[in-house]
């Protein structure tokens, strides 16, 4: 599919989106969503709205409010789960490595005695330290979009029961995520390296040019939940704080639009 009919399906289906979610006008949003859909997206995202029949519920309506609740609900429930395992991220039960263990390491790549850092063994050190680290993240991003996208059906189905209206509306939302799914899991994935870069030169910079300098004590400091390695665990914090805050709100946003539509299809 060339970038032109790419850009012209995407822009028809926002078209109809921005009138029923209020999403920004004009073609800012559409080159934004556009940017975001690759070719395999555009093709899922053609089959999605032509080929599959739009799904009715075939159950009672449920109130409009009651949706809403659930969804807040679901959405503390989500924050609190990643609250609750970044602030216990340094406690023994995730088994992230500390000061004496990565001392320990450093040591046995030959790293603190020697004047010149030798790049290679750092780099080997930094790959076995950061593993724990890596799957803890790993794991909570995990989490977060398998619970986000679990409410998000859970939320759908209840949306499809206000009325065809609200259905289809469900439905154009269901296609842009399918269709948007490949980029976005492409900046997911570059998070962990970006992240390990960082904990890497971390350890560089902590280790310093002058073997003399090299103490435990200073080490601990940065090593730890208020050093340095504290701070790229908490950047991941931020990002995925960001993530459900902006997959919470766009939620929201297709709560109130559908429950419209109930009212006035």
């Amino acid at each position: 599919m060339s970038e032109p009919a790419q850009t012209n399906l995407v822009a028809a289906a926002v078209a109809r989106l921005t009138g029923r979610l209020a999403l920004m006008e004009g073609t800012e949003a559409i080159e934004l969503v556009a940017g975001f859909i690759d070719a395999q997206g555009a093709v899922r995202f053609s089959c999605l709205l032509e080929e599959t029949p739009i799904p009715v519920s075939d159950g009672p309506a449920r109130d409009a409010a009651q949706i809403e609740r659930s969804l807040l609900v679901g959405l503390a429930d989500i924050e609190g789960r990643l609250e609750d395992a970044f602030t216990h991220a340094f406690r023994p039960r995730y088994r992230l490595p500390g000061a004496a263990r990565a001392w320990s390491t450093l040591g046995q790549f030959g790293l603190l005695e020697t004047e010149d850092l030798d790049s290679t063994a750092l780099h080997k050190a930094s790959r076995l330290l950061w593993g724990p680290f890596g799957e803890f993240l790993e794991t909570q991003l995990k989490r977060l979009r398998f619970a986000l996208r679990d409410l998000r059906a859970e939320v759908g189905a209840d949306l499809r029961s206000l009325g065809p209206a609200a259905a289809e509306l469900v439905h154009l939302d269901a296609a842009l995520v399918v269709a948007t799914a490949g980029a976005l899991d492409g900046l997911h994935r570059r998070i962990g390296p970006a992240l390990e870069g960082r904990f890497e030169a971390g350890l560089r910079e902590a280790l310093g040019a002058k073997a003399q300098r090299r103490d435990l004590t200073t080490f601990t400091v940065g090593f730890g939940p208020e050093g340095w390695v504290g701070e790229i665990v908490e950047d991941a914090a931020v990002l995925y704080r960001a993530l459900l805050q902006r997959e919470g709100q766009r939620l929201c946003e297709l709560v109130k639009s559908a429950s419209a539509l109930a009212v006035d299809p």
